[in-house]
């Protein structure tokens, strides 16, 4: 598809747009895009939405877009996947912020 002034419109979903609803999004293609675009940061971002998501598709935790990543933590309903989900998200904080 063509934008204004012939140029090609973009084709990604932003950001805002993923969070506001997680369970809408094809992560594995937007993951694949960042990736072939080097948007390495960006890919890690989306992986871990994906796993929020599965989270939230599992009833472990209580999705919403203004939770903090450990309010997750502190919710999830699984008390084995804790340290694991602990560390995911630390490592994504590392990478992200």
């Amino acid at each position: 598809p063509r934008g204004l002034f012939g140029r090609k419109a973009k084709s990604t979903v932003s950001a805002e747009e993923v969070e506001t609803d997680i369970h809408g999004v094809d992560f594995n293609q937007l993951i694949a895009e960042a990736v072939g675009k080097q948007q390495y940061k960006r890919a890690v971002r989306l992986h871990y939405l994906k796993s929020l998501k599965l989270l939230s598709d599992r009833e472990w935790i209580d999705w919403r877009p203004h939770k903090t990543n450990y309010e997750y933590i502190r919710e999830l309903k699984n008390p084995d996947m804790v340290p694991d989900f602990r560390r995911l998200t630390s490592l994504f904080e590392y990478v992200w912020y």
